[in-house]
């Protein structure tokens, strides 16, 4: 399982923990990658779960300060089997068609803001990208086992 997150700045950030659980509750360490400090430039981070179970699983990044403080994201649940939702065309330039189980969706930029949000229909929607720049979004749908996650990129 693939694992991207970003941030706008950083403070006195001395590394992350990605943490997996299966029951929500839990958590035991995935992969650990150093922060840079204090620093106003965005940075991009990524890290594999090679040992991903096939399953509903659970994670959250854990970021520890160089003082030894912590803070944790909240957590998300990850369906195993992503290819249950299926979008097109991506790449795209005025809006996304997706086909999913989903009973709701957030549009988030590559530093985790949320740009959009909304309700869809049962089967097949449309969510709209007007207005967006161009780039890579993370695309989120929630279904009966959890929050799916999707990339799409706007041309």
């Amino acid at each position: 399982m693939q694992l991207r997150w970003a941030t706008a700045n950083e403070l006195r950030n001395n590394r992350f923990e990605v943490q997996r659980s299966t029951d929500g509750v839990s958590f035991g360490m995935v992969a650990g990658l150093p922060g840079h400090g204090t620093t106003t430039q965005p940075n991009y981070y990524q890290a594999f779960d090679a040992q991903a179970p096939s399953r509903l699983l659970y994670y959250r990044l854990g970021q520890f300060d160089t003082d030894g403080r912590a803070t944790f994201s909240p957590v998300v649940a990850v369906a195993a089997d992503a290819t249950a939702m299926a979008s097109f065309p991506n790449p795209t330039h005025e809006f996304i068609v997706l086909a999913a189980p989903a009973t709701a969706y957030r549009l988030r930029n590559q530093l985790g803001q949320l740009l959009r949000h909304g309700l869809l229909p049962a089967g097949t929607g449309t969510i709209g990208l007007q207005g967006l720049p161009k780039g890579v979004y993370q695309l989120e749908l929630r279904t009966a086992t959890g929050w799916l996650r999707h990339r799409i990129m706007k041309e």
